[in-house]
């Protein structure tokens, strides 16, 4: 075991732009809708998005210049791959310039900063007092969709977008017990968003993330049993009145799609995915050993449905998404590493009790989000991901302050 004395945190101003990062979509969402309601051209909304985008990266860009070792191998890696993935599939070709620019304004600051985080729960404290923006959307997006939109029962991005805040009001309630009347307001209007307009991936994630932490308060046996009885309690209730909360809120949200789904017993349908997946798996078992490069698993999909080639048809796992698209032995062998860094990761923060906002906020919703939605092709989350692990594989675990210094063992 290694023990390394380290002094070094993360600036406020560094973890300010970080947290912008998170929340620039939903900043972006926001910002559309106003323009729309003032009557200004749909084109500026794309416009603005950019200038959002672009401006958060200026902002980080001096953070970067330091990590610029770290930036150099990324990316001459991610060049490599895509120049043999053109080479085996030119219909990349075509999607190269969208990959290159998710690539440097996405997906790199992505991983770079989360690589990056010295203190996670400084960090966490950093994006929760920026989860008032959650309110704000959630108004925002409510009064646009009422006037503007037909049909407003179903928004993906913005379930996703709601997510962190409800997952780090979750945190704060039930593991820091830190400001619970601002977090309970986050909490509710994240939560009643998503079920309102979002999708079903994003309350699995949340549901994810409070298994975890009712398992870290069941090892924490000194206040653990309190609030897992107080768990407990709520879950009787809703349980016991589960009819009678389902009629309100679909009184009351009559166009949600989640709350129909649930009427309707389909909650729990798989919205083709199954297909997918099915489709991706029995292309990879006839030919494990084939390296289609970035998007195998798209070709295989769009052949398969006879349609052209498009990067939008996806498997929507990582598992599958990488063995398809790099083949049993380097697919396997990166789902064996990634894998193994995730349980090293978790195994951690749950002996030393520290960090533990690193796996409740960001790893277990996002791992979740990894194997049931999204490509690492077009989901900036997966680069977060990839990133926490990159972090604690240099950076390793706070085990105890001693004075100005940080003890860290890895």
């Amino acid at each position: 075991m290694n023990i390394v004395i380290s002094k070094k945190h993360n600036s406020t101003n560094e973890n300010t732009v970080i947290a912008l990062y998170l929340y620039s979509a939903s900043i972006v969402d926001v910002l559309r809708s106003v323009l729309f309601i003032a009557g200004i051209q749909s084109d500026y909304n794309d416009l603005i998005r950019n200038v959002v985008y672009i401006g958060v990266f200026i902002l980080y860009f001096k953070y970067m210049v330091s990590n610029y070792k770290k930036i150099t191998i990324i990316t001459g890696l991610f060049i490599l791959l895509l120049v043999f993935s053109i080479i085996i599939n030119r219909d990349i070709a075509g999607f190269s310039t969208t990959l290159i620019l998710l690539f440097f304004s996405r997906f790199i600051v992505a991983i770079i900063m989360f690589s990056s985080i010295h203190d996670f729960d400084l960090f966490s404290d950093q994006c929760h007092s920026w989860s008032w923006i959650a309110i704000l959307y959630y108004f925002v997006y409510t009064v646009f969709s009422r006037v503007y939109i037909t049909n407003y029962s179903y928004n993906m991005a913005f379930s996703y977008n709601m997510l962190l805040p409800a997952v780090l009001s979750l945190y704060y309630l039930i593991i820091r017990q830190k400001r619970r009347i601002y977090s309970i307001a986050i909490f509710f209007f994240s939560f009643i968003g998503i079920l309102q307009f979002g999708s079903r991936g994003a309350i699995a994630c949340i549901i994810a993330s409070l298994l975890f932490m009712i398992t870290y308060l069941f090892i924490d046996k000194k206040n653990g049993i309190i609030f897992i009885s107080l768990i407990a309690i709520f879950a009787l209730i809703v349980s016991l009145f589960s009819n009678e909360i389902l009629n309100f809120l679909v009184q009351t949200f009559p166009n949600s799609r989640n709350l129909s789904m649930l009427r309707s017993n389909s909650f729990y349908e798989l919205s083709n995915r199954d297909n997918y997946w099915k489709i991706a798996l029995d292309s990879f078992t006839s030919s494990p050993f084939s390296f289609r490069g970035i998007a195998g698993d798209c070709e295989c999909i769009c052949d398969y449905l006879r349609i052209n080639y498009s990067l939008s048809y996806y498997s929507h796992n990582f598992f599958i998404e990488s063995l398809v698209s790099y083949g049993v032995l380097i697919g396997g062998g990166c789902i064996i590493a990634f894998g193994n860094r995730v349980i090293k990761v978790i195994y951690n923060c749950f002996k030393y009790k520290n960090a533990n906002s690193l796996v409740f906020v960001f790893l277990i919703p996002y791992i979740t989000f990894m194997m049931i939605s999204g490509s690492i092709w077009q989901s900036y989350q997966h680069w977060i991901v990839f990133g926490i692990l990159i972090n604690r594989s240099v950076l390793g675990y706070k085990k105890m302050n001693a004075g100005n210094k940080e003890v860290v063992l890895s």
